[in-house]
């Protein structure tokens, strides 16, 4: 109840005085860089377990490696594999 007395002796003012109420859209420069991290970070590659098959439980961008082969999941629960070999 007095937040709503507050709030009508707010816009009485504001009406009396002939005040504009001005919507300030400030942008934090720390969130905005912390947030575009957090995007890049989204889509980084994730280096886990060697799946036990192609259709193995995993997301895009997960890496897997062994000693001869290196695993990629390219969709959900779809992997591939490539052959370790020197060049």
């Amino acid at each position: 109840m007095i937040a709503e007395y507050i709030s009508r002796g707010v816009q009485l003012l504001t009406a009396n005085l002939a005040l504009n109420k001005v919507n300030q859209n400030v942008t934090d420069p720390v969130v905005d860089a912390l947030n575009a991290n957090a995007a890049i970070l989204d889509n980084a590659a994730t280096v886990v377990a060697v799946p036990a098959s192609a259709t193995a439980v995993g997301k895009p961008n997960q890496i897997a490696y062994d000693a001869g082969h290196i695993y990629l999941c390219v969709a959900t629960n779809v992997w591939v594999r490539a052959t370790l070999a020197t060049f």
